[in-house]
């Protein structure tokens, strides 16, 4: 049982250096599948990655809502992105009211972060609102450099991008210390 309990204190700062590889992979692999018409080869990475984080996580129901709830966030915000005419997304009929599936996957995926690579954000709410304002824009040029995403007029996309995201991550960092899976006190 010592061992054990050794092997799991062992493994816990590797979670969240894990979690900042296979994020940037997914979100990249999401990118490049979406911008040559395969955008299904990025969901599955993705899936795949959010099926090992909720499943390595105790409780792994904290984590669940926590990347549903993500998910819905990411959902309701492109969509409203999309039908303001503010972004594009590649292989997406110009009628679509809908976010696409993948670039839902994308927050969800960005959701495996939060209590690992980015648990110390909290309590740091200047850093997550800068973080927001800055890395959204940011995210979404490059989405649009490898051909995902296209930006509508570019600085009234920017702005508001900028601002959606200095608000999600106060909000999500908000949900992340009641649904913490990867809280070491929670380990058994």
């Amino acid at each position: 049982m010592i061992g054990y309990e050794l092997a799991q204190h062992h493994r816990e700062p590797n979670i969240a250096w894990i979690s900042f590889v296979l994020y940037p992979a997914g979100w990249l692999a999401c990118m490049f599948s979406a911008a040559s018409g395969r955008p299904w080869l990025g969901a599955i990475y993705a899936v795949l990655v959010m099926v090992v984080h909720v499943f390595g996580a105790r409780p792994w129901e904290s984590e669940f809502v926590l990347l549903l709830a993500a998910s819905v966030l990411g959902a309701c915000s492109e969509s409203w992105l999309l039908q303001a005419g503010l972004v594009h997304y590649a292989n997406v009929s110009t009628h679509s009211m809908l976010a696409p599936y993948w670039i839902v996957l994308v927050w969800g995926l960005f959701a495996t972060i939060l209590n690992t690579a980015l648990r110390w954000l909290r309590g740091q709410w200047f850093a997550q609102v800068l973080g927001g304002l800055i890395g959204g824009p940011a995210a979404y040029y490059v989405g649009a450099q490898c051909g995902a995403i296209e930006l509508a007029g570019s600085l009234r996309a920017v702005l508001a991008i900028g601002l959606l995201w200095a608000v999600t991550i106060p909000t999500l960092m908000s949900l992340v210390t009641r649904l913490d899976g990867y809280d070491p006190g929670n380990r058994f």
